[in-house]
């Protein structure tokens, strides 16, 4: 399932969580990581390459933003605080409209289950367990709409029924997850001179 968003259109930190849980899967989104972060006033040789020359691969491209960042004294948010700011955006995107019920399934699942689960089983981390139900539902409903059904109702009115739901699952998420944590918030474009105590998060 495609989404509407493109990379180039997601927050610089959102890219920077999905980045830290190896959900990027291109060098094009690595690319815009790095002219954000020039764009913020970061300089250095590797992220000059990385921004501006043609990149022959992903791996190439990864290692490159990895010494940028080490050079820079730059920090990406650990695994735990990118799932959370990755869910925190799927579920703000599902309320406003921005993605579709079974896109924003879709990208939770792509960005935080699986590559979270590969590590550790996560049905119950990070409170997405309705989510991942959801999920599955979808994929039952959509092979067969007309005699799986959902919450009573068939065809069409299933699909409304799920949304319907989908949405209350995740207005009730943001309730008990009111905001990302909290060391992203300051620091979604890094100021270039706030490196004191280790590092700047990204």
């Amino acid at each position: 399932m495609q989404s509407r968003i493109q990379s180039t259109d997601l927050p610089f930190a959102i890219l920077a969580a999905r980045r830290t849980l190896r959900a990027l899967t291109n060098s094009g989104d690595l690319q815009r990581m790095a002219i954000d972060l020039i764009e913020h006033g970061h300089d250095c040789p590797e992220l000059h390459e990385l921004a501006w020359d043609p990149v022959a691969s992903s791996h190439e491209a990864d290692d490159l933003l990895a010494k940028s960042i080490e050079k820079l004294g730059l920090q990406l948010p650990s695994r735990s605080e990118a799932a959370e700011i990755l869910l925190q955006h799927y579920a703000t995107g599902i309320v406003s409209g921005l993605y579709s019920p079974a896109e924003g399934l879709s990208q939770m699942m792509r960005d935080v289950y699986w590559p979270e689960d590969s590590r550790q089983p996560l049905d119950g981390s990070h409170d997405m367990r309705d989510f991942i139900g959801s999920y599955w539902n979808y994929d039952d409903l959509s092979d067969a709409p007309d005699s799986v059904g959902y919450d009573g109702v068939y065809g069409e009115a299933a699909f409304r029924a799920f949304d319907e739901d989908v949405r209350r699952l995740a207005r009730d998420w943001l309730t008990r997850h009111p905001s990302p944590p909290e060391s992203i918030l300051t620091a979604e474009y890094p100021h270039p001179h706030s490196r004191a105590g280790g590092g700047s998060v990204i």
